[in-house]
């Protein structure tokens, strides 16, 4: 992409938009095992777009999501790949105020909720980029891919803990 084109890009980003978004994205729960709500609700918001959207089936009845913005088909594709299920548990990243917020706090340049630094911010921010490129009318010749997928946390079945809310590392 040419200098000119990418600062027309960068002009498109709005940052109340990306926050609302990531506020959005943070107030629908989705713990390992519980992202469908999730996922059909970005599945929702990204057809609304004209994205061309898929719900993957991971297991029965536990949905990703995987949306795609067609470029020319003459250039390899790009993926954001970026997960919705959110970690619980003691762990010392849980703990404090971002794990504490049932709603998504804002306060100066932060926003604190359940899995906004992993990863629902950067899901937000994949999406505001695509939307700042489209906005922008730039036509890219690959196509770009928001993959936001289902059991990534670091959960696993053992025992007797089976079922989707524990099929972490990269389900």
């Amino acid at each position: 992409m040419d200098p000119e084109a990418a600062e027309r890009v960068l002009q498109q980003i709005d940052q109340e938009e990306l926050v609302d978004l990531g506020k959005s994205l943070v107030r629908i729960p989705s713990f390992i095992g519980e992202e469908t709500p999730l996922a059909r609700w970005v599945a929702s918001y990204l057809s609304a777009r004209g994205y061309e959207v898929e719900l993957q089936e991971v297991e029965r009845g536990w949905f990703q999501t995987v949306a795609t913005v067609k470029g020319s088909g003459r250039d390899p594709s790009l993926m954001f790949n970026g997960h919705l299920d959110t970690s619980f548990g003691p762990e010392q990243a849980h703990r404090g105020l971002g794990y504490q917020c049932k709603a998504p706090l804002v306060d100066d340049e932060w926003i604190y909720g359940m899995g906004t630094f992993n990863m629902k911010s950067a899901m937000a921010t994949y999406i505001v980029a695509c939307e700042s490129i489209q906005k922008a009318g730039i036509k890219l010749k690959g196509d770009v891919v928001i993959a936001a997928v289902a059991g990534e946390i670091e959960k696993a079945p053992v025992n007797e803990h089976e079922g989707p809310q524990y099929q972490g590392y990269g389900v």
